[in-house]
This record gives C-alpha cells, sequence and structure tokens, in this order.
C-alpha cells in the first residue's frame, strides 16, 4: 500500500456506534492515536488504487 498512498485510516468502535479516524496532511498525522483490534471494520482512504493487494 505505501504509506504516502493512505490520506485517511477509520475504524468503527462496535462498542461506541462511533468512527475513529487518522488523517495525513502535509506527511503528519492528525487525529488521536487507537488501538486496531485483532478483529476491526477499516476504511483507508488512499491517493491511488492498489492493484492486486490481497490481505494476508
Amino acid at each position: 500500500m505505501g504509506a504516502g498512498n493512505v490520506n485517511a485510516v477509520r475504524l468503527l468502535d462496535a462498542y461506541s456506534g462511533r468512527w475513529r479516524a487518522v488523517e495525513v496532511e502535509d506527511g503528519s498525522l492528525v487525529g488521536a492515536d487507537f488501538p486496531i483490534p485483532e478483529v476491526a471494520l477499516l476504511l483507508v482512504d488512499l491517493e491511488a488504487p492498489v492493484t492486486q493487494w490481497r490481505p494476508e
């Protein structure tokens, strides 16, 4: 994926029903640091598509 290709990462907190998010602005992370549980719903906002990527 490449860190330079990521605009934002969003996590649905199943316990609170709220989204947590961190964004990249001018190369810096903006937003609260949050743990990602072993099983999670994530949205990753990318600058460009990543072809032939398979999660492991």
